[in-house]
């Protein structure tokens, strides 16, 4: 047995499982996410608003899509860090496209009619 296959072996068994989320526990988290965007959405104002018609605008995409997709995560924060007085000198908008996962039943509301990809925008500050 070649020292390759064992560490694959050894990593393999290491893995932690997933342990099954209660209906409720579930609900729960998608409740706590939903209040925690929409908190992250009445931070927005005209900067921002601006800068996400402008960056929809050159992705061909809705200003919506634009906001929802940058709601997620530390990105609205980045853009905060532009905005302040000696912050960050610039920002990356990314986009890219990306498979629907196949068991989903309804179309996601960044979808367009006719449109199978989902779009999906990352803000950064080019740093690594």
């Amino acid at each position: 047995m070649s020292l390759s296959s064992r560490l694959a072996k050894v990593s393999y068994r290491n893995r932690p499982t997933q342990t099954s989320v209660p209906g409720e526990s579930l609900k729960e988290m998608q409740q706590k996410l939903k209040e925690e965007r929409e908190a992250k959405r009445a931070q927005l104002d005209g900067r921002h608003d601006y800068i996400l018609s402008i960056v929809a605008s050159c992705l061909g995409l809705e200003k919506s899509d634009v906001e929802d997709a940058t709601l997620e995560g530390n990105q609205i924060e980045r853009m905060e860090q532009f905005f302040v007085a000696e912050g960050l000198p610039h920002l990356m908008f990314f986009y890219q496209d990306i498979e629907p996962v196949e068991g989903a039943a309804a179309p996601a509301p960044s979808q367009q009619p006719g449109r199978r990809k989902k779009s999906k925008v990352f803000v950064t500050d080019g740093g690594m």
